[in-house]
């Protein structure tokens, strides 16, 4: 897993609000089956960003594999990105 840089939290954060998803064209999904979901769709995925504290089904991570950069974030750093 790889550690995102200021600007990649920056500019995820600012996804949370919609001047920020407009301006950059892009959306982001929380939660895991949300996740599964956009995956199982064909959704082109970025970036993944998962918390220390979360507990991922059995052989579920591995579907991650091709879905862009995974970053893992602490739980603080987490709250900043989620709505």
């Amino acid at each position: 897993m790889a550690v995102p840089t200021a600007r990649q939290l920056k500019d995820a954060a600012a996804l949370v609000r919609r001047k920020g998803r407009d301006m950059n064209g892009t959306f982001q999904v929380e939660g895991w089956r949300s996740v599964m979901a956009a995956i199982d769709a064909g959704a082109s995925i970025d970036h993944v960003f998962i918390a220390p504290s979360l507990v991922l089904p059995e052989g579920e991570a591995s579907r991650l594999v091709g879905c862009g950069t995974i970053f893992e974030l602490s739980d603080a750093e987490m709250k900043k990105l989620s709505d």
